[in-house]
């Protein structure tokens, strides 16, 4: 995952792009879900706490997912995903539903340039990547500040999260991705390596 709204850059490289993304959250919500109708802070769309949350790059190679079975964009009203290449196969959008069944985005509903636009409490997942590379834009439409930290930020007020924090938790996932296998097996290379050394 990178985020593109790290200090501001997604806004200020790409304002139209920024405006239009924003836009379409709100007239979905305003079409479809009604969350800010029926919010008394509302007034229209030029209301300043009303923000991107994140904008996120994600990309999935085969195997890759969004693990969580009932995931939910917690604090968000609108979250889009925006499909941005057709190389994949698998890693299907999916919502489980209340009743128990799941409704599916299959690869001919969600194509290169298409937008998936779903109120962001709502539980939501991506099945397995069976091949290629699928790339998605994500972004949250919220309530908040106008938030520029690496990360997809939780707090109304400031944040201290930096760069590094940044970089060594992304380093710490890949390595729970690879598993404990791989790095048991480094661990074992290196104590190989330290007796022939040593002997």
């Amino acid at each position: 995952t990178s985020y593109l709204h790290t200090n501001d850059a997604f806004a200020v490289e790409l304002p139209a792009l920024y405006a239009k993304i924003f836009r379409a959250m709100v007239d979905s919500d305003q079409n479809h879900f009604h969350i800010l109708n029926h919010d008394e802070h509302y007034e229209d769309s030029q209301d300043q706490t009303l923000n991107l949350r994140t904008v996120e790059f994600h990309e999935y190679t085969p195997g890759g997912s969004l693990r969580e079975k009932l995931h939910y964009d917690a604090g968000s009203i609108v979250t889009i995903d925006i499909c941005l290449g057709n190389e994949f196969e698998g890693g299907e959008l999916t919502f489980p539903e209340v009743d128990g069944s799941t409704t599916v985005v299959d690869s001919k509903q969600f194509q290169k340039g298409d937008a998936a636009f779903f109120m962001s409490h709502k539980y939501h997942n991506v099945l397995p990547v069976t091949g290629g590379l699928r790339r998605v834009l994500v972004a949250e439409l919220w309530r908040g500040p106008n938030k520029t930290c690496p990360h997809r930020c939780c707090t109304i007020g400031s944040c201290d999260y930096n760069m590094s924090r940044n970089l060594m938790e992304r380093s710490r996932e890949h390595l729970s991705i690879l598993g404990w296998n791989v790095i048991n097996a480094r661990v074992h290379i290196f104590y190989i390596i330290i007796y022939i050394y040593i002997y």
